[in-house]
């Protein structure tokens, strides 16, 4: 569950591959309602780092870092939209 939440933090809707996924468990975790929560950290190139945890009622249960990489073909996809965008406004004169 916490890939999926720090992925989706991470991506924001783009491409990117878990490279590593750290989890901790302060305190077991019950049934019952659950709270999921991711934040980026930091970003490097193509690597961007999250953390995120789950919490119940008492507050929280599992911790979670992780760094997801954009993925060569997207960096490769990237660089051609930038190319097509430069020329673009070169050609309008901007």
């Amino acid at each position: 569950m916490l890939d999926q939440v720090l992925g989706e933090a991470a991506g924001a809707g783009n491409p990117g591959m878990t490279g590593t996924l750290t989890i901790r468990y302060p305190r077991p975790t019950r049934l019952g309602r659950l709270h999921a929560d991711a934040q980026v950290d930091r970003t490097a190139g193509w690597k961007t780092h999250v953390v995120g945890s789950i919490s119940d009622a008492e507050g929280v249960t599992v911790e979670a870092e992780a760094v997801f990489v954009v993925p060569t073909w997207a960096r490769e996809a990237v660089a051609r939209m930038r190319a097509l965008e430069w020329a673009s406004s070169a050609v309008r004169g901007g």
